[in-house]
């Protein structure tokens, strides 16, 4: 059976590509366990002492309609694994898989990556939730971890942590980046979220970043998460109130299922909609003649700027998925698991202080300066990609421009994300 499994190692991208929701809810049945035995509340130091390979644990919700979230992640490191030969410091690494699917599952899996698997370092955190458990545990065990796709502000912010790194840009940033675009379209702005913790969080973020360039919020609306939305009275909301722009904070299904709406009540470029946080996936589910608007990313695999070492990437990946270009989630995990073997390599140790400072002295070539790890938080630095829809999508892929970056300036970067200080990051010994 192909499928994402504990321990396995995938090299296949189109195996990936390919594997099936039944497929993906077997392998989860077959990941669970109980809470391990043992305790998390000393320090690790004789993890790296295991004879065997050298391992790192992978976490990523492969159920329900995040199942495609795996799908990523693992394409993304195992790429990583096929370019680097499957080693660090000259020795075997083997990735060891399990699910995110809940909060709980998160908690007893990745305790289960360190007790029983004697992991040496992890990548994972979907959403907030789980990588707010992960960040917990990793700072009990001192244990690196790596946030692929989280983007809850915090996590850099008051939950900083000295054994955490975050690949993705968070959700306030990239509002502050998208917002000076925006105002293009006018001043009076409605605001789209969802009815959720972390649904509530963004439209605040939205709120509180909306001020900076000026813009008025002349109306608000929340629908349920998933399956439950139903956009009928938002939608009849914004054609009374007709704003400039509709400012949306929908993850997930709540993305598909506003463009679909959207596109059925005849409002497909009528009145702009942006979104930050664009995942490729959500978009493409809707289809192209729904597809609409002006979007925030962390990175774009059809990007001018792209690097060499990206552009070699998106080769790579596009020709062992069948045609299929990388999504962000992909790209992060790449990124992510690509920091921790280079951060072994460079520290020559999986001593977990050691694959710490490795991390802090990452570097990844991105257009006119290199990504890193910003030592006072541990938030990877990029420039935001403003993306707009474009007019005619003819491409079955290719359905956005990127239009600018923000900052303009790279050395505006920290001024972009602001200090740790004024983030809430205080970051504790380590």
């Amino acid at each position: 059976m192909h499928g994402i499994k504990e321990g396995s190692l995938v090299t296949d991208l189109s195996l990936i590509r390919t594997t099936s929701r039944r497929t993906l809810l077997l392998s989860a049945a077959a990941m669970g366990g109980g809470i391990v035995a043992g305790s998390l509340g000393r320090p690790f130091i004789s993890r790296g002492m295991a004879a065997g390979p050298i391992k790192i644990g992978v976490l990523a919700p492969n159920a329900g309609d995040r199942a495609t979230t795996a799908l990523s992640v693992a394409a993304g490191a195992q790429m990583v694994m096929a370019l680097q030969g499957g080693k660090a410091m000259g020795q075997p690494v083997e990735l060891v898989t399990l699910d995110e699917n809940t909060v709980d599952s998160t908690k007893t899996n990745m305790k289960k990556l360190i007790e029983d698997h004697k992991v040496v370092a992890i990548m994972g955190g979907t959403d907030a939730a789980s990588a707010l458990a992960m960040d917990a545990i990793a700072g009990e065990v001192k244990i690196p971890l790596v946030v692929h796709s989280a983007m809850y502000d915090g996590l850099t912010g008051k939950n900083c942590n000295p054994f955490v790194f975050r690949v993705p840009i968070p959700f306030g940033i990239q509002f502050r980046a998208l917002n000076p675009y925006l105002i293009g379209y006018g001043k009076k702005w409605f605001l789209l979220g969802v009815e959720s913790v972390p649904g509530k969080a963004i439209l605040e973020l939205a709120r509180h970043e909306m001020q900076g360039v000026g813009a008025s919020e002349v109306g608000t609306d929340s629908v349920l998460p998933g399956d439950k939305a139903d956009f009928t009275a938002a939608i009849q909301k914004i054609k009374d109130t007709k704003p400039d722009v509709v400012a949306g904070g929908l993850l997930g299904t709540n993305l598909t299922a506003f463009l679909k709406a959207w596109h059925a009540a005849g409002m497909t470029d009528k009145i702009p909609f942006t979104q930050i946080a664009l995942t490729d996936s959500d978009a493409y589910a809707a289809g192209r003649e729904a597809m609409t608007g002006v979007y925030a990313k962390t990175w774009h695999y059809s990007d001018p700027g792209l690097s060499k070492e990206d552009k070699d990437f998106v080769a790579n990946f596009t020709k062992q998925s069948d045609g299929v270009p990388p999504g962000t989630i992909a790209w992060q995990s790449y990124i992510g698991m690509r920091s921790l073997l280079s951060a072994i390599d460079s520290a020559g140790s999986v001593e977990p202080q050691k694959i710490r400072d490795g991390l802090l002295a990452f570097r990844y070539p991105s257009g006119e300066t290199a990504l890193r790890y910003r030592e006072s938080d541990h938030q990877m630095m990029h420039r935001v990609a403003v993306l707009e829809t474009k007019t005619a999508i003819s491409d079955k892929y290719s359905w956005w421009d990127v239009e600018t970056h923000y900052p303009e300036k790279i050395a505006d970067l920290d001024k972009l994300y602001g200090t740790a200080a004024s983030n809430g990051c205080v970051m504790a010994a380590s």
